[in-house]
C-alpha cells in the first residue's frame, strides 16, 4: 500500500468495513496495515469504547488520516475505520 502514479495514498485502496470476517481476516488486515508500508502507528489518542477493547491508531505516511483499528471480541466483530 503506497501512493500509486495518480497521487492517490495508500489509504484510498483499503476497504472500510464495519466488522470483519473471523479472526484470519482480521489478522491478514492487521498484517497488510502493519508491514505495508504506508502507514506509521500512532497513540490511540480518545478510544472507541472503554470496555477493554484492543485498539489501535495507524496514520497514512502520505495524506496523515488517522485510522482506527479494533481488534473482534465477539459478538462484535471489530473495525477498521477512519478517525473523525
Amino acid at each position: 500500500m503506497i501512493p500509486d502514479r495518480d497521487g492517490a495514498c495508500g489509504c484510498s485502496g483499503l476497504r472500510s468495513e464495519s466488522s470483519f470476517r473471523g479472526w484470519d481476516d482480521y489478522a491478514d488486515f492487521e498484517r497488510t496495515v502493519r508491514e505495508g508500508g504506508a502507514f506509521t502507528e500512532v497513540p490511540v489518542a480518545v478510544p472507541a469504547s472503554n470496555v477493554g477493547l484492543v485498539e489501535r491508531w495507524f496514520e497514512c505516511k502520505a495524506c496523515k488520516t488517522r485510522w482506527r483499528l479494533i481488534e473482534p471480541d465477539p459478538p462484535f466483530g471489530g473495525t477498521w475505520e477512519r478517525v473523525s
